[in-house]
């Protein structure tokens, strides 16, 4: 299994996901560099993977679609797009036909209510729900459900990839150093981040492993964490969840 990441609108990625046998491409937001991927490689659309309705995600479904008809589109419910696809039960494996690999189906509520995490092999597309050294913004779920939804992914293996839609890397590292300004992996990282982008070349995919050593959103259970998030907000936090809310409000404000 390989995965390419194509870079679409202004800071999305579209993860493909190729086998021998298919290709699967991961929140298409727009059609156009689907097309000329798979035009250069001689692959066809064999499924689609959708995290959640946002239009950055399921903008270039249809013309996909209109190029690639018997394409089945997996996701959460897409009626209100006019997206007719194969919603997911989160709590069954989900079988693509050609991809020898289960995908493992994790609900993820925090951004939106009905985003989806899949976990395929060590490697999780995640859609808005965790960056690298941040996280989605709360625009349909609450608190509780995004912190959850992250600690359900924290407790994968260290060696699990992380590909997240997103590259917002560098803006999240600078908000993760206000947080925790002597981290020395976060300082080492953010070196090798600024490096990467200054090529052009990806932030992403990263770690769990990673993640759980520079990400404040992860790190909640810190007590430091939880003393700065207070220091900052000026109001005490009480538990982990009570500081992954807080921080996500003084992210929400960073400029």
């Amino acid at each position: 299994m390989e995965i390419q990441g194509l870079s679409a609108l202004t800071t999305n990625y579209i993860w493909i996901i190729t086998t021998n046998e298919t290709t699967v491409v991961v929140d298409p937001g727009e059609a156009r560099p689907v097309i000329e991927y798979l035009n250069a490689t001689q692959r066809s659309c064999d499924a689609i993977l959708i995290t959640h309705h946002h239009l950055d995600h399921t903008g270039g479904v249809t013309n996909l679609l209109q190029t690639y008809p018997k394409c089945p589109v997996y996701g959460p419910n897409l009626q209100t797009l006019g997206i007719d696809n194969i919603e997911i039960d989160p709590l069954k494996i989900l079988h693509i036909p050609k991809l020898s690999s289960t995908v493992k189906t994790m609900r993820t509520p925090g951004h939106t209510l009905d985003h989806l995490c899949y976990l395929i092999e060590d490697k999780l597309f995640c859609g808005d729900t965790l960056f690298s050294a941040g996280c989605g913004r709360l625009l349909e779920g609450d608190g509780k459900d995004l912190y959850n939804s992250l600690e359900a992914i924290r407790q994968l293996p260290d060696s699990t990839i992380i590909y997240p839609a997103h590259e917002y890397t560098e803006e999240n590292i600078r908000f993760a150093l206000t947080i925790e300004p002597n981290n020395t992996p976060l300082i080492e990282y953010e070196e090798q981040v600024k490096k990467k982008r200054a090529q052009g070349i990806p932030s992403l995919p990263t770690t769990l492993a990673r993640e759980k050593s520079i990400n404040p959103f992860l790190r909640t259970h810190v007590e430091s964490i939880q003393t700065k998030v207070s220091q900052l907000s000026h109001q005490p936090v009480a538990s982990a969840m009570d500081t992954l809310i807080t921080l996500r409000q003084l992210k929400d404000q960073f400029i």
